[in-house]
């Protein structure tokens, strides 16, 4: 796979979570067990998508200019540790049955 491959999947995926975000935000009034199905779909596929990309980065990843190439890794590492604690801290408050208040501070990103 190279470089533009990667590309092309990982802004793929970007679009799939996005969605599936927007789906949240379409369910969050709904009835709950709805919410929470939308939650733990995004749940997953966020968590795969970091995992993925960061493995790629580090195995695969090999720019011509490395202090170039890997300008971008402490905003990303900061953005995915932002990210993977929020929806830890919402799965606290799913498993409680309680509403999330402010996930869509994850659009953000």
């Amino acid at each position: 796979m190279n470089e533009n491959d990667m590309l092309v999947n990982m802004i793929n995926d970007h679009c799939k979570i996005e969605n599936l975000l927007d789906n949240l935000e379409v369910n969050i009034d709904k009835e709950f067990r709805e919410f929470e199905k939308s939650f733990i779909i995004f749940k997953n596929k966020l968590e795969k998508h970091i995992f993925i990309e960061e493995k790629v980065i580090f195995s695969l990843y090999n720019p011509k200019n490395v202090s170039e190439g890997y300008k971008m890794l402490p905003e990303l590492i900061k953005q995915h540790n932002y990210m993977l604690n929020t929806i830890n801290n919402f799965s606290k408050f799913i498993f409680n049955k309680k509403k999330i208040e402010g996930f869509m501070n994850l659009k953000i990103f």
